[in-house]
């Protein structure tokens, strides 16, 4: 796991970049009801995933594919420093294993344990990487103590 997560930021994370944008992460907004996004389409990841380890000051989620009004119903702007970017999600996960998300983005679903211990490793913010062991001391856990 650790040379995957090592190799992870060079190598596929920058790949799966749809796009980066800055603005408010506080109030994501679904585009309409039907809005891919709220039915299973994206996931959060890196410091939105682990809010309950710390204050998230960026966000990271991988959507299935990318609704090109997103980024204008939450009046995220594509010019300027980042701190929103968004990722193709790679991966599907069963139904029985989605987590559910219960921070500030309600209707989020977490990215897999790994990939949001790999974004939060990935971090360029010192604060959001040393919130990382503890995650992944999170996930090395056996099941029965989870």
């Amino acid at each position: 796991m650790d040379l995957w997560v090592a190799s992870f930021p060079a190598g596929l994370a920058r790949k799966l970049v749809l796009a980066t944008y800055w603005g408010s992460i506080e109030d994501f907004r679904k585009v309409n009801a039907e809005d891919p996004v709220f039915l299973g389409g994206a996931v959060v990841s890196g410091e939105g995933a682990a809010a309950d380890l710390v204050r998230p000051t960026a966000l990271t989620i991988y959507v299935a594919e990318l609704d090109p009004m997103l980024p204008v119903k939450n009046r995220w702007r594509s010019d300027g420093d980042a701190n929103i970017t968004v990722r193709s999600k790679f991966w599907t996960t069963p139904p029985d294993e989605a987590h559910d998300y219960d921070g500030p983005l309600a209707g989020l679903r977490n990215a897999p344990a790994v990939l949001v211990y790999a974004d939060l490793m990935a971090s360029d913010n010192p604060r959001v990487r040393s919130v990382a062991p503890e995650w992944r001391s999170r996930i090395a856990r056996p099941e029965q103590d989870r």
